[in-house]
């Protein structure tokens, strides 16, 4: 018996809850946001690029969802490229103070 098809009336809707299927929100302390990327290294050697605080919290989020190393590094890609298209090119109507928060961050 095959698999019954469903055909979309509500096109606006289905749209909606495919974005809020893939919906994540993270609140970040501006604090937080503000330490994320060193001001200066007096060490010698290439500087470096994250904070202690950067780090940590990536591997908290890697914790919280199991994922492995790569697929951390591949999801963190992810959010920066978004963040940075929705602050560049305005892709949605209304923004959540969480996205300008990391707008801000990405920026510098």
């Amino acid at each position: 018996m095959p698999k019954p098809r469903y055909k979309t009336t509500n096109w606006k809707q289905y749209n909606k809850a495919l974005i809020n299927r893939g919906s994540l929100t993270f609140w970040i302390d501006e604090e937080a946001i503000r330490q994320w990327k060193l001001s200066k290294q007096n060490k010698r050697g290439r500087p470096r690029q994250f904070s202690d605080l950067a780090i940590t919290t990536a591997l908290m989020v890697k914790r919280v969802f199991s994922m492995p190393l790569r697929a951390l590094q591949g999801f963190i890609d992810s959010v920066r490229i978004s963040v940075i298209a929705i602050a560049r090119f305005g892709l949605f109507r209304s923004l959540d103070p969480a996205v300008f928060l990391s707008s801000y961050f990405y920026s510098k």
